[in-house]
């Protein structure tokens, strides 16, 4: 072997161990990022959720509404066919 040289390891080398365990908290450190977003994200979706519900339930209201007017109108169209 020559000077400076351990078992393979050089002097001011990282072990395979502590590249590992870098790795590893580069990896926690990632993963609570993503856990942090996806709670914002699911946060501003329950803010939202309120919104769309309403919306939705007035575009049925009005699909309902329309449907009756349509029924009316055919109705009408049907008398006026059926007089003449």
């Amino acid at each position: 072997m020559r000077d400076g040289q351990t078992k393979g390891q050089t002097t001011g080398a990282r072990s395979f161990e502590d590249r590992v365990l870098a790795a590893l908290a580069d990896l926690q450190t990632r993963f609570t990022g993503f856990e942090n977003r996806l709670a914002a994200l699911e946060a501003k979706q329950y803010d939202t959720k309120p919104i769309w519900e309403r919306a939705l339930a007035e575009i049925l209201e009005v699909k309902d509404e329309m449907r009756r007017g349509f029924r009316v109108l055919n109705a009408d169209l049907f008398n006026i066919r059926t007089e003449q």
